[in-house]
């Protein structure tokens, strides 16, 4: 599997897809590719992924309708309540963005 935004093509960086999409039709998008197409302001985005929903006013990792994209060891993603938390930490160590990407 290809684990890259399939928007900018940026590698090695947090990721974010779809909820309830068979995996054949997920799109996997950075922070800022996903939040230019869920049209949501994450400038208070933390390094563990995490920005304030201004409309809840509460810390999430979701960007609006996407989730964060944790592969699974069938090629596939956990789900979001499912995830181990060797996979949550891994993801969460991913960098938000790298400046190659987005200059």
């Amino acid at each position: 599997m290809d684990y890259k935004c399939s928007q900018c093509g940026a590698e090695g960086v947090k990721l974010w897809r779809q909820y309830n999409t068979f995996v054949n039709y997920i799109q996997l998008m950075c922070a800022d590719c996903a939040a230019k197409d869920q049209k949501e302001d994450i400038s208070t985005m933390t390094p563990d992924g995490r920005y304030t929903r201004k409309e809840y006013n509460i810390k999430s990792d979701q960007i609006r309708y996407l989730v964060p994209a944790v592969p699974s060891d069938d090629g596939s993603f956990w789900g979001y309540t499912s995830v181990p938390q060797k996979d949550v930490d891994w993801w969460r160590n991913l960098p938000i963005r790298k400046e190659k990407y987005h200059e």
